[in-house]
C-alpha cells in the first residue's frame, strides 16, 4: 500500500507493507508488529519528534523525498542540546551535550530530528541513517538494530 499523506500523524500496522510519501508532519507515532515494512519519505527536513515501537520482524526506513533533490546544500541553524538515554539490565544512562549555534551545510538528503524515542523488539530494524538526531532514547532487544548517521553517533560517543 502506498500512502501520500500530508497530514497523517500516526501509523499502526501488523503484517503490512506501507510506503508513506510527501509526509509533512513534524511529529509522528509508529507502532508496527508482525512482518511489517514501512518506508517514509518526508517533505520536511526538520522533525520535532518520532515515537516508534517495532515488534517481531518489522523494518522502518526514513529518508527525504527524492522529489526535493537539489544541488544546493541545506543550512540548519540553532543551539542544540543533545540527550541520549540508554536502558540496560544494569540501569539507565543519560548523556547530554550542548552544541553552540552554528550553520551546518549538508546534503538535501539530511533530516534533523529533535527527539527520537524508539523501542525495538524481535528481529526489527530502524534506519535513521540520513538523520541528525538531538535527543535519542533507545530500548533495543539483542536481535534488533538501528542505523544511525555518523553525525548522530559522534554526538553520543562516551
Amino acid at each position: 500500500m502506498r500512502i501520500f499523506a500530508p497530514e497523517l500523524l500516526s501509523v499502526d500496522g501488523y503484517d503490512t507493507r506501507l510506503g508513506m510519501f510527501k509526509l509533512k508532519q513534524k511529529n509522528l507515532k509508529i507502532n508496527l508488529a508482525g512482518k511489517s515494512e514501512l518506508e517514509v519519505e518526508s517533505y520536511l527536513h526538520d522533525f520535532d519528534s518520532l515515537q516508534i515501537r517495532q515488534k517481531d520482524s518489522s523494518a522502518v526506513v526514513f529518508e527525504m523525498s527524492p522529489e526535493l533533490k537539489t544541488s544546493d546544500p541545506v543550512v540548519h541553524k540553532g543551539v542544540e542540546v543533545s540527550t541520549v538515554s540508554l536502558k540496560s539490565e544494569t540501569g539507565n544512562v543519560d548523556i547530554q551535550k550542548i552544541f553552540p549555534e552554528q550553520d551546518q551545510s549538508t546534503s538535501w538528503e539530511t533530516m534533523y530530528m529533535k527527539a527520537v524515542d524508539a523501542d525495538l523488539q524481535g528481529l526489527s530494524i530502524l534506519d535513521l541513517g540520513h538523520a541528525q538526531i538531538s535527543s535519542l532514547k533507545l530500548k533495543i532487544s539483542d536481535t534488533s538494530a538501528i542505523i544511525l548517521s555518523g553525525g548522530s553517533l559522534g554526538k553520543f560517543k562516551r
